[in-house]
């Protein structure tokens, strides 16, 4: 495994010195000889004793070794602040990245800029599990989260808010564009379906373009959600628009 050091920042006029205080915290420390006097942790003296040598070496080292320690706890923190956004099952963002990527995505577009919220949902999945097994189920859903990823557009977001439920989040999408790029997608997933030899489970989608009548996250995911009901009363494997859209 690599070591992680801890970066300290030195100034020493002297080459031989440069070498000796390298060597001396070789393992210990990564240095950076290039800073500026009044940026570095320390600036070694060429007429120092071998006991300042010593005793500034292990100080030296005693930094390198806290600054690794803040950094590794730092990585950690990212690490699992990532993991309590992120569903376990696809890696796809959860409902508590999706409600902070939603209510990003409404400000930045405020009343500028276009931007449709799609709600996908599997058909008939509990058969699928009932039938099949969860861990068949469970691949069904990698699948589906795999599709997605490989279909929306950078800048789009999608996401597992529950269960068999997935969202796609659409910047810079006017309403009536969004069948086209939805399609793609749930062909997309189709697609991976069929490439693992999994059952051949169809999706709806409903979705929901922001505007006067639906300026905010309540109201838009209301609208796609009643559009996504409407697909699956209409007979399933279909992309309907909200009802103020159509």
């Amino acid at each position: 495994m690599e070591k992680s050091l801890g970066k300290i920042s030195i100034v020493a006029a002297d080459a031989g010195l440069r070498a000796r205080v390298a060597a001396a915290l070789a393992e210990r420390a990564e240095i950076d000889f290039g800073t500026s006097p009044a940026e570095a942790d320390v600036e070694l003296r060429a007429d120092m004793t071998e006991a300042e040598f010593a005793r500034t070496v292990e100080l030296l080292a005693k930094l390198a070794a806290a600054r690794a320690e803040l950094r590794r706890a730092a990585d950690g923190a990212r690490h699992w602040a990532r993991l309590a956004e992120i569903d376990s099952l696809t890696e796809l963002p959860n409902r508590r990245a999706w409600d902070d990527a939603l209510a990003a995505a409404l400000h930045e577009a405020a009343d500028k800029q276009p931007l449709c919220l799609a709600l996908v949902d599997l058909d008939d999945f509990k058969r699928v599990n009932d039938e099949r097994g969860h861990p068949v189920g469970d691949q069904v859903l990698q699948a589906l989260a795999d599709g997605l990823r490989s279909a929306v557009r950078r800048g789009d977001v999608a996401a597992r808010i529950g269960g068999d439920e997935f969202g796609l989040l659409l910047p810079q999408l006017a309403p009536e564009q969004a069948p086209a790029v939805l399609k793609r997608i749930r062909n997309a997933v189709a697609a991976r379906l069929a490439e693992r030899r999994l059952p051949a489970v169809t999706c709806s989608i409903g979705f929901a373009g922001r505007s006067p009548e639906l300026p905010n996250a309540a109201l838009l995911l209301a609208a796609a959600d009643a559009a996504l009901h409407a697909a699956k009363r209409a007979g399933r494997n279909r992309i309907e628009a909200a009802a103020d859209l159509s």
